[in-house]
């Protein structure tokens, strides 16, 4: 009976130890994979890339296709809240304040003429056909979430 009970406890524990190295290893290696749209993965990327090259253009124009990106912009760039705070409520492509923030420019899904001198982070649903790719940002399994566009090639 005491025997029992002993291989009783290792089973058990074997069966224990087993799910934990299961569940680490879906948490670790799984899950990063599969909630990353659900976690709005891209927009770190994008607005690091972003920063970097913002100074040759004079507009950046960013979809909120999915997401409001202004608010992954102010933190990822590190701006100082108070500047978007300057815009109130209305945070408008018509809204020129003479600020920072003038540059940076929100556009609903259906992207209209593509402009000169202007920088565009869009989904892969909003890509045109004749722009020059910048960077591709992608999800953890490869698909792209989004792509750093500026000007047309012309012929």
């Amino acid at each position: 009976s005491q025997k029992y009970g002993y291989n009783m406890i290792f089973v058990l524990s074997f069966f224990w130890v087993l799910i934990f190295i299961f569940f680490l290893h879906f948490y670790f290696i799984h899950y990063p994979i599969d909630s990353a749209r659900s976690y709005s993965f891209g927009f770190k990327q994008a607005v690091q890339k972003i920063a970097e090259i913002e100074g040759q253009y004079s507009k950046v124009v960013m979809t909120n296709l999915r997401e409001p990106p202004l608010i992954y912009y102010i933190f990822w760039s590190k701006t100082d809240p108070k500047y978007l705070q300057e815009y109130g409520l209305n945070f408008s492509t018509d809204k020129i304040l003479g600020k920072k923030l003038d540059k940076y420019k929100i556009f609903d899904p259906k992207i209209g003429e593509i402009e000169l001198n202007t920088l565009y982070l869009l989904t892969p649903d909003e890509l045109p056909k004749d722009v020059r790719i910048i960077d591709t940002i992608k999800y953890p399994d490869n698909e792209v979430s989004f792509y750093i566009v500026c000007c047309r090639f012309t012929l």
